[in-house]
């Protein structure tokens, strides 16, 4: 990106806030912004569903699903470097057996979706 860090690291930071994601850790000088979202009662509808593929497991309940976004944002050249790293998983349930926890398959929406906005767009 052709600005500074300091403007591209107000609007990763802002998009976090307007998009309810709990910032865990926060350190401007390394440049990273980690982040998490826990989805309890997902429907198939839910934002998850935006983002990802958890796949179909007809007997099992989905019953939380979790994001983990990591942004590191760095000087490069004249301009700023933004790296995005999610990982999306799922546990699920069939009747009373043990949590399964699934890694779900990015679609790479929310990862757009953070590069647009440290572009400004």
């Amino acid at each position: 990106m052709p600005e500074g860090k300091d403007a591209v690291w107000e609007r990763v930071v802002e998009f976090f806030a307007a998009n309810n994601l709990s910032i865990k850790t926060i350190e401007k000088d390394s440049g990273i912004v980690a982040a998490e979202r826990m989805i309890t009662s997902p429907r198939g509808d839910s934002t998850v569903a935006a983002w990802a593929s958890c796949g179909a497991a007809p007997l099992e309940v989905p019953v939380r699903q979790a994001v983990d976004l990591n942004v590191f944002v760095k000087p490069q050249g004249s301009g700023t470097q933004v790296t995005v790293n999610t990982r999306i998983t799922e546990m699920r349930q069939f009747a009373n057996d043990p949590l399964v926890t699934v890694t779900c398959n990015s679609n790479g929406t929310l990862e757009r979706m953070v590069l647009d906005a440290a572009q400004g767009r």
